[in-house]
């Protein structure tokens, strides 16, 4: 009887989304990931921290202030609004929508409704904290109220005398606010330390290095912003922006009071009809450091000095009347913290490591050649820390991993062995922007999020990372979402690549959306490899140095392919190709092979390959393609014809807890102490089928035979299939146990292409091949598909329902790609 979908179904179905997405919700809420948040963070009129820091203040985490890492000035310090009920629940699942339709406006919601973050929200479900498409962090008043900002640009002057304000960067044609960072000789973000609940920002200006500690003095709503700060030795002056008054603030009034202890500059304005005032102090102030008021704001001028200078500053808004309660407080507070010594590693936060028994496969037959082995996450840890896989990689020991979330953990993970039986996982670090991919070099793991490469150093041996290094952080950062930062690779020599994924709607507007991005060794440089990449959901570095990936359907991308990565060449997604002039490219360089987008491959994930003196058994040396969306993985055999690569794919027997974003295997030249298995992780978010919110799994060789195509060739007289195990004659050579037929997708502006004819490209549908004869190689492995005509062809969907010799029943399907012919071959 077929089954009706009622409308009590739909209700229930409905509710059970909502309460998943609750569920989510409440992990988030309850998750403690320490003091520090990285994200792009939206503030009020129109002010955005594209690499936004935002630092918890106060004992529960009641205030909050946001450093930007580009202009290294404080965007802004908030205390959360307790006058109004919070809003509704958090986690409400963003109705999924289709290409082209308008999405319906999402609920919005607190982040954490316990009142840490001072009231931010996530109105938008953001990718880092729900794994759904949305939009950044808020600070929006009703949860949030702001006490101090500075409108977008330098929070250091620059120029000869250190006093010059005017941003350099060029605008963002979609918000009109420059994009990028300062230029490195004005100010560079070099990174943070974490010491306990204290944090210590780190960064030049000029030729100064500065370490500065942001801090509270008081609570309520009424509390006194600090920054304690050490400045090295320079031999020129500087200026320091504290702070302007808001937009809709007029100054009445100032006064420079120096018989108040400590006092700097206060702000008298008024503001909607209220009095109000903004006052601003200092502890150990150097005497020939002064304030400076221009346009109504206030800056801190600093001669050269050729000593250190260490000093605290502190900025207070609220009522005309509390102004004095303020400098009372300020004078009543204790001798101010040198930030260097808070840089060699605190105690330990995070607890012992918890421990896991990984679970072997059990589901298949004792017969599998290959089977997924489980590396049991912590998911219901003490920190609420929510087990959503992005990257990972392995220690040179060959037993430990380092594994990332997209909500901004890194874990390390011991004990990795045959039987997974003491797996240990110490949380290593929190707080990054959306990690989507990590990677070990000489033992120091480096995270790439949205913002740039870190790595993360335990100064002190304690299992946590102390000192959060920006590597490199070249790279534009814009509010799209769809912006990904995508997985990291390493050469030979050391060198980084990620790529940057294209906004939704394709509006390109930085400079590096839609590239693969190249870091030199040392960090000190980034390049653009190539251009044209649309969402390449991950990538790959073979023992050759050679850098694959693979892409997603969408704008300008018919299905999805995975492609040999070349410096210099464009891919396809033509608003990512940034020529001169805005011109646009007439072709792209052909994938190494497609896969269709129904049912077989809607959205591309993880690549690896098996070292070719491996252990993998007959898959040594061959490529692994995954697909994201449906939580698979794809045995690749690859070809050259004619100097230009081609290959097909088969869908490898074997099923995951969640989608297939990354994989590695742990073994070769790169990990000469590992098992020689392939290991993968995912996560349940946008776009796929996966089960779990998250898995680490392991794909183990067996040792048993395995009969499945390892080799694929395009001939002028057909097409040869070579399969690892020999076939049964009889079955092998009769025609009509082979099935093929072909098609190409259009290369345009629309999201996806359909499936048209080669013979009529108008018409959406398959061309049959005609299989006039079967022929099987001596050796009973190789058969030859008769087949006239062949040519360059985007898809060949081939079908086998065979038998191997030892008379097992064999079918599957080859997806392949010909983009040239090759001579004549026989089996």
């Amino acid at each position: 009887m077929p089954s009706v979908k009622t409308p009590q179904l739909s209700v229930f179905l409905l509710f059970v989304c909502f309460a998943l997405s609750a569920a989510r919700g409440q992990a988030l809420e309850n998750a403690d990931i320490g003091p520090v948040l990285v994200n792009t963070i939206q503030g009020p009129d129109n002010n955005t921290a594209y690499k936004g820091i935002v630092i918890k203040l106060g004992k529960d985490g009641e205030a909050a202030v946001c450093f930007d890492a580009e202009l290294l000035r404080y965007m802004g310090g908030w205390v959360k609004d307790d006058s109004k009920p919070d809003g509704p629940e958090s986690g409400t699942k963003v109705a999924e929508t289709k290409p082209g339709t308008k999405p319906a406006k999402p609920a919005e919601s607190s982040l954490w409704k316990s009142g840490d973050w001072a009231g931010l929200i996530d109105p938008n479900h953001s990718t880092a904290f729900t794994a759904f498409h949305g939009g950044p962090p808020k600070i929006r008043g009703g949860e949030a109220i702001m006490r101090f900002a500075t409108k977008p640009g330098p929070g250091w002057g620059g120029g000869d005398k250190g006093d010059d304000f005017t941003d350099p960067r060029e605008k963002s044609t979609v918000d009109h606010q420059p994009l990028g960072n300062l230029p490195k000789e004005w100010a560079h973000y070099k990174g943070l330390y974490r010491n306990g609940d204290q944090v210590v920002l780190s960064y030049t200006v000029g030729g100064c290095d500065v370490l500065e500690t942001p801090g509270l003095i008081g609570d309520g709503t009424y509390p006194a912003f600090t920054r304690s700060i050490r400045l090295g030795k320079s031999d020129k002056p500087m200026t320091m922006l504290l702070c302007e008054p808001a937009n809709d603030s007029q100054l009445d009034a100032t006064r420079l009071d120096h018989s108040i202890p400590n006092s700097l500059v206060t702000l008298e304005t008024t503001a909607g009809g209220r009095e109000s005032a903004t006052a601003v102090g200092a502890i150990g102030l150097p005497k020939n450091v002064h304030p400076s008021l221009h346009r109504a704001g206030v800056r801190l001028v600093i001669p050269p000095h050729d000593a250190p200078l260490v000093f605290e500053v502190a900025v207070w808004s609220g009522p005309r009347t509390q102004t004095a309660d303020f400098y009372k407080r300020l004078s009543e507070a204790g001798p101010v913290t040198d930030p260097a010594t808070l840089i060699h590693g605190g105690p330990a936060r995070w607890g012992p490591p918890i421990e896991t028994a990984g679970k072997l496969d059990a589901s298949g037959s004792p017969d599998d050649a290959y089977v997924v082995d489980t590396l049991t996450a912590p998911e219901n840890n003490p920190y609420h820390s929510f087990m959503r896989f992005t990257g990972f990689d392995m220690f040179s020991d060959g037993h430990t991993a380092a594994v990332s979330t997209i909500g901004g953990d890194v874990w390390i993970v011991s004990g990795i062995d045959e039987s997974l039986e003491h797996l240990k996982w110490k949380r290593f670090a929190t707080g990054l922007f959306q990690p989507l991919g990590l990677k070990i070099r000489n033992d120091i793991v480096y995270t790439v999020g949205r913002d740039q490469i870190t790595a993360l150093h335990d100064l002190n041996g304690d299992g946590e990372a102390d000192f959060y290094e920006n590597f490199n952080n070249d790279c534009q950062v814009t509010a799209n979402y769809h912006e990904f930062t995508l997985d990291i690779q390493t050469d030979s020599e050391g060198n980084f690549y990620y790529s940057k994924g294209c906004p939704w709607p394709p509006n390109v507007t930085s400079d590096d959306q839609g590239c693969m991005l190249k870091v030199s060794y040392d960090g000190s440089k980034m390049e653009i490899f190539c251009t044209g990449l649309r969402a390449p959901n991950g990538s790959a570095m073979d023992e050759h140095d050679e850098l694959y990936t693979g892409d997603n359907e969408g704008h300008w991308i018919p299905s999805s392919k995975f492609e040999h990565l070349r410096k210099g060449k464009f891919y396809g997604m033509v608003p990512g190709a940034h020529l001169p002039g805005g011109e646009k490219p007439t072709t792209f360089e052909p994938p190494v092979f497609w896969l269709p987008h129904g049912g077989v491959d809607n959205s591309s994930g993880a690549m690896a390959f098996a070292p070719a003196n491996g252990t993998w058994g007959p898959l040594n040396g061959h490529m692994l393609a995954a697909s994201y969306g449906l939580s698979s993985l794809f045995a690749a055999m690859t070809e050259e014809a004619d100097g230009v690569e081609q290959g097909a794919a088969v869908k490898f027997p074997v099923k995951f807890e969640s989608s297939v974003m990354r994989a590695r295997f742990n073994g070769g030249k790169s990990y000469p102490h590992g098992d020689g298995q392939l290991y993968l992780c995912g996560l349940k978010g946008w776009q796929t089928d996966a089960g779990r919110d998250g898995a680490f799994q392991r794909v183990r060789y067996t040792g048993k035979p395995w009969t499945q195509p390892i080799e694929f060739h395009a001939a002028k007289n057909g097409l040869l299939v070579t399969f690892t195990q020999a076939l049964d004659k009889a079955a092998a050579t009769d025609a009509e146990n082979w099935g093929a037929e072909q098609w190409n997708y259009h290369w345009t502006q629309n999201y996806g292409s359909k499936e048209f004819s080669l013979k009529d490209p108008s018409v959406a549908k398959h061309d049959e091949l005609e299989i006039k004869g079967v022929q099987l190689s001596a050796d009973g492995k190789t058969v030859l598909l008769q087949i006239d005509g062949l040519g360059p062809v985007n898809q060949i969907k081939t079908t086998y329902k065979i038998k191997s010799a030892a008379g097992k029943e064999l079918k599957g399907d080859i997806f392949s790609t010909i983009n040239v012919v090759g001579p004549e071959r026989k089996p």
